[in-house]
């Protein structure tokens, strides 16, 4: 197995969402190399299902885009948080929709350059049950598409969101 020692780390940049770390290593050869990468916190995504099969999902620009993307609601877990009450305080905060009947979809990374682990969650017959409590800064629009809609957006490549990519696939694939 490939396995890589720290010879010396680096902080490259310390904000507030993400660090950025410049590691110095030695290879299993004895060679060394530099790795970059980002530190960022775990984040909870959730399908939301409700019960006509409509994905409550959200509009919201992204700034590094350039553009709006619709996506799966989603948000960091806070410090010690378990994933799947970071995945119910996120549809509740973003949608104000909320449920019962959760299942674990999949755990993923959205890039091998980060230390950040997406945990995707399937939500069903979810109901309206609160109001947005969005954080500060944060707009976006809370929008219900049939599930058939989303997947067929997603197959022709017209929704661009990793983690919505992922949950919708792997929601496919498991209710077959």
């Amino acid at each position: 197995m490939f396995e890589e020692k720290c010879l010396k780390k680096t902080l490259a940049f310390d904000g507030d969402y993400l660090k950025l770390r410049k590691d110095f290593v030695e290879l299993c050869d004895g060679t060394k190399g530099v790795r970059e990468f980002i530190k960022a916190f775990d984040a909870s995504c959730v399908v939301a299902l409700d019960e006509f099969e409509n994905i409550i999902m959200v509009k919201q620009y992204r700034y590094a885009q350039k553009q709006e993307l619709l996506e799966i609601p989603a948000g960091g877990l806070e410090k010690g948080e378990n994933p799947l009450d970071g995945a119910k305080r996120e549809l509740l905060e973003e949608t104000g929709y909320g449920t019962q009947n959760w299942e674990k979809l999949a755990v993923t990374v959205p890039t091998a350059a980060s230390t950040q682990k997406l945990h995707i969650f399937l939500a069903r017959d979810v109901k309206k049950i609160g109001p947005q409590n969005l954080d500060e800064g944060e707009l976006l629009e809370v929008v219900k598409v049939p599930y058939k809609k989303v997947l067929e957006e997603v197959l022709k490549g017209e929704i661009l969101d990793s983690k919505t990519i992922v949950g919708i696939l792997k929601y496919e694939l498991l209710k077959n």
